[in-house]
């Protein structure tokens, strides 16, 4: 059986976009949509079974932060989807489950929706390596190479021809593109893309403060997180919150 699922967005193009992307994904089905948030209350109110809402937040009448509280006791997953990122700190009081910035790639929302019913028994055990490091090429040091770990990789910055890889106790500059880092380290979990100069090791991050993340090295860096990927660290974030 799909999982039933309402959209609610007073912009058509908006609720367009959902019908598109859920219509990809099997295991899910669009069972109603409004563009009146008015409406879309009275419906789930009739008792429809409903396990995901897919909500804008500026909306006329009811924003969705409002709406949220009336009718959260009456979907399984809430997710919150918007123009406007200062909302994100609010859907945390909202008991979200994810929140989504416009424009909203596939790419991004198959990577939140997807796995919203998984449990620890259907998830996918990730790929064990042969190996748990690489050599690196030292910048300026022709035949040197140093060994790196790859769980303790906490960023790696782009400049041009050249990385910066930071590690929880050390900094190397190496000779290797961004693209080809990127591929190297694809099957590791939890590092992300979040400025086009930098990746990231998720569970790295020390701290949070608007735009800004503190990551855990010995350098005190400091990353600004560009609008396009900023949805992927607040969800991640927003998953491992102590809540009320």
């Amino acid at each position: 059986m799909p999982f039933n699922c309402i959209a609610i967005d007073d912009d058509i193009n908006g609720i367009e976009i959902i019908e598109d992307y859920i219509a990809l994904l099997p295991n899910y089905k669009l069972i109603a949509c409004f563009t009146d948030p008015e409406l879309a209350l009275e419906f789930i109110r009739s008792g429809k079974g409903i396990d995901v809402v897919f909500m804008d937040i500026e909306m006329p009448k009811i924003d969705g932060l409002e709406l949220s509280k009336l009718i959260r006791h009456k979907t399984k997953k809430l997710i919150f989807i918007t123009g406007h990122d200062q909302y994100w700190l609010d859907t945390y009081h909202n008991e979200a489950d994810g929140f989504l910035l416009k424009p909203i790639y596939l790419s991004r929302f198959k990577s939140l929706v997807e796995p919203l019913f998984f449990t620890d028994s259907t998830k996918v055990k990730e790929t064990e390596l042969d190996e748990d490091f690489f050599f690196a090429k030292i910048k300026g040091k022709k035949n040197q190479l140093i060994k790196i770990k790859y769980d303790e990789v906490v960023a790696v910055e782009s400049m041009r021809n050249y990385v910066k890889i930071y590690t929880i106790d050390k900094t190397i500059v190496s000779h290797i593109t961004m693209a080809k880092i990127k591929e190297m380290l694809s099957h590791i979990k939890n590092i992300v893309q979040v400025h086009r100069s930098f990746l990231i090791t998720l569970n790295y991050i020390e701290e949070m403060t608007m735009n800004i993340l503190k990551m855990t090295t010995n350098e005190n860096l400091k990353i600004t997180v560009s609008e396009t990927y900023k949805d992927i660290v607040v969800n991640y974030i927003k998953n491992r919150t102590m809540k009320k």
